[in-house]
């Protein structure tokens, strides 16, 4: 896992293709405050906050249980760089 934070064009990117309704939360009053001032809005903000950060993951393995059915696969990356599943009992 990598972190991407600071003036990462990366970062900024994503950050633009968030909903203006994502973006607002991270500017939002802290929780636990008293009610009164509203808040920053997002269009009154130029860019992420320092608290907005990019994970870049690179998982070698997955393990997916769909609750509903209970179906269970694993995934695991092969040597090729392909991903394989394997049904598994739940």
């Amino acid at each position: 896992m990598r972190i991407i934070d600071g003036d990462d064009a990366r970062r900024a990117k994503q950050w633009v293709a968030l909903s203006d309704a994502t973006r607002a939360s991270f500017y939002s009053p802290v929780p636990g405050n008293a009610v009164g001032d509203p808040g920053v809005g997002v269009d009154k903000v130029d860019g992420p906050p320092s608290s907005f950060a990019l994970l870049v993951l690179h998982p070698h393995k997955v393990d997916h249980l769909k609750l509903r059915s209970s179906e269970r696969k694993l995934w695991r990356i092969g040597q090729d760089g392909e991903w394989n599943d394997q049904a598994v009992y739940p």
